[in-house]
Protein backbone atom coordinates (compact mmCIF):
# COMPACT_ATOMS: atom_id res chain seq x y z
CA UNK A 1 0.00 0.00 0.00
CA UNK A 2 1.14 3.67 -0.68
CA UNK A 3 1.34 6.18 2.11
CA UNK A 4 -1.43 8.33 0.28
CA UNK A 5 -4.13 5.13 -0.05
CA UNK A 6 -5.27 4.12 3.21
CA UNK A 7 -4.72 6.09 6.33
CA UNK A 8 -1.67 4.52 7.84
CA UNK A 9 -0.51 5.28 11.40
CA UNK A 10 1.61 8.35 12.35
CA UNK A 11 3.90 5.38 14.48
CA UNK A 12 4.23 3.57 11.43
CA UNK A 13 5.14 6.53 9.00
CA UNK A 14 7.87 7.62 11.82
CA UNK A 15 9.16 4.45 11.86
CA UNK A 16 9.67 4.33 7.82
CA UNK A 17 10.96 7.62 8.10
CA UNK A 18 13.63 6.09 10.75
CA UNK A 19 14.24 3.21 8.91
CA UNK A 20 15.17 5.32 5.40
CA UNK A 21 16.91 7.98 7.75
CA UNK A 22 18.99 5.58 9.12
CA UNK A 23 19.92 3.03 6.01
CA UNK A 24 23.77 3.24 6.58
CA UNK A 25 23.54 2.26 10.49
CA UNK A 26 22.56 -1.05 12.30
CA UNK A 27 19.65 0.86 14.40
CA UNK A 28 17.79 -2.29 15.61
CA UNK A 29 13.68 -2.97 15.48
CA UNK A 30 14.28 -2.25 19.49
CA UNK A 31 15.50 1.00 19.08
CA UNK A 32 13.03 1.58 16.34
CA UNK A 33 10.05 0.94 18.86
CA UNK A 34 12.06 2.80 21.70
CA UNK A 35 11.89 5.84 19.74
CA UNK A 36 8.28 5.71 18.51
CA UNK A 37 7.27 4.21 22.08
CA UNK A 38 5.74 0.98 20.57
CA UNK A 39 5.65 -2.73 21.63
CA UNK A 40 8.18 -4.45 18.93
CA UNK A 41 5.61 -7.23 18.06
CA UNK A 42 3.11 -4.70 17.61
CA UNK A 43 5.43 -2.46 14.97
CA UNK A 44 6.46 -5.81 13.20
CA UNK A 45 2.71 -6.96 12.51
CA UNK A 46 1.16 -3.67 12.16
CA UNK A 47 4.14 -2.81 9.82
CA UNK A 48 3.64 -5.68 7.70
CA UNK A 49 -0.23 -5.47 7.58
CA UNK A 50 0.06 -1.63 5.93
CA UNK A 51 3.49 -1.83 3.95
CA UNK A 52 3.22 -5.42 3.14
CA UNK A 53 6.55 -6.48 4.11
CA UNK A 54 8.22 -6.66 8.01
CA UNK A 55 10.46 -3.53 8.98
CA UNK A 56 13.44 -5.54 8.74
CA UNK A 57 12.03 -6.95 5.13
CA UNK A 58 11.44 -3.07 4.34
CA UNK A 59 14.66 -2.15 5.41
CA UNK A 60 16.63 -4.70 3.31
CA UNK A 61 14.81 -3.62 -0.29
CA UNK A 62 15.19 0.20 0.81
CA UNK A 63 19.22 -0.80 0.94
CA UNK A 64 19.16 -3.15 -1.66
CA UNK A 65 17.89 -0.10 -3.98
CA UNK A 66 19.64 2.06 -3.11
CA UNK A 67 23.28 -0.14 -3.42
CA UNK A 68 21.62 -0.56 -7.05
CA UNK A 69 21.24 3.15 -7.91
CA UNK A 70 25.05 3.78 -6.20
CA UNK A 71 26.43 1.14 -8.76
CA UNK A 72 23.62 2.46 -12.00
CA UNK A 73 24.25 5.90 -11.39
CA UNK A 74 27.83 6.48 -10.15
CA UNK A 75 31.52 6.02 -10.58
CA UNK A 76 32.59 5.07 -6.75
CA UNK A 77 34.26 1.56 -6.21
CA UNK A 78 32.62 -1.38 -4.20
CA UNK A 79 34.51 -0.09 -0.97
CA UNK A 80 33.01 3.77 -1.51
CA UNK A 81 29.86 2.28 -1.35
CA UNK A 82 30.03 -0.44 0.80
CA UNK A 83 30.82 1.92 3.33
CA UNK A 84 28.67 4.55 2.84
CA UNK A 85 25.71 1.85 3.09
CA UNK A 86 27.37 1.16 6.91
CA UNK A 87 29.51 -2.21 5.74
CA UNK A 88 32.64 -2.83 7.31
CA UNK A 89 34.14 -4.45 4.10
CA UNK A 90 33.77 -5.04 0.39
CA UNK A 91 33.66 -8.48 1.03
CA UNK A 92 30.66 -8.40 3.43
CA UNK A 93 28.89 -5.77 1.63
CA UNK A 94 29.24 -7.94 -1.54
CA UNK A 95 28.39 -11.08 -0.30
CA UNK A 96 25.17 -9.72 0.73
CA UNK A 97 24.48 -7.98 -2.05
CA UNK A 98 24.53 -11.09 -4.88
CA UNK A 99 22.73 -12.64 -1.66
CA UNK A 100 19.71 -10.30 -2.20
CA UNK A 101 20.12 -9.91 -6.11
CA UNK A 102 21.49 -13.09 -7.52
CA UNK A 103 24.60 -11.62 -8.69
CA UNK A 104 27.82 -9.70 -7.84
CA UNK A 105 28.07 -5.75 -7.44
CA UNK A 106 30.58 -5.31 -10.13
CA UNK A 107 28.32 -7.71 -12.14
CA UNK A 108 25.47 -5.76 -11.54
CA UNK A 109 27.48 -2.65 -12.31
CA UNK A 110 28.55 -3.95 -15.86
CA UNK A 111 24.71 -5.04 -17.04
CA UNK A 112 23.91 -1.94 -15.86
CA UNK A 113 25.78 0.56 -17.16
Amino acid sequence: FSDSKLYIPEYLKEAKRIIDNNLESDISINDICNKIFISKPTLISNFKLYYGDTPHQYRTKRKSQLACIMLKSSNLDIASIANSLGFNDSFAFSHWFKKINGVSPNKYRHSNK
